[in-house]
C-alpha cells in the first residue's frame, strides 16, 4: 500500500513537473516570437 501510494505520488509530481516545463518552454517561445515581431 505505502509503496503504491508513494509511486502514484511520484508519478503525479513528475507529470506536474513535465507540464510546468512544457508551459515554460511555450512561454519562452511566445516571448521569443514577440521579440522578433517587435524588431
Amino acid at each position: 500500500m505505502c509503496r503504491n501510494s508513494l509511486r502514484t505520488i511520484q508519478e503525479v509530481m513528475m507529470s506536474c513537473y513535465l507540464q510546468l516545463a512544457r508551459t515554460r518552454l511555450t512561454i519562452l517561445r511566445m516571448s521569443g516570437t514577440a521579440r522578433l515581431l517587435v524588431r
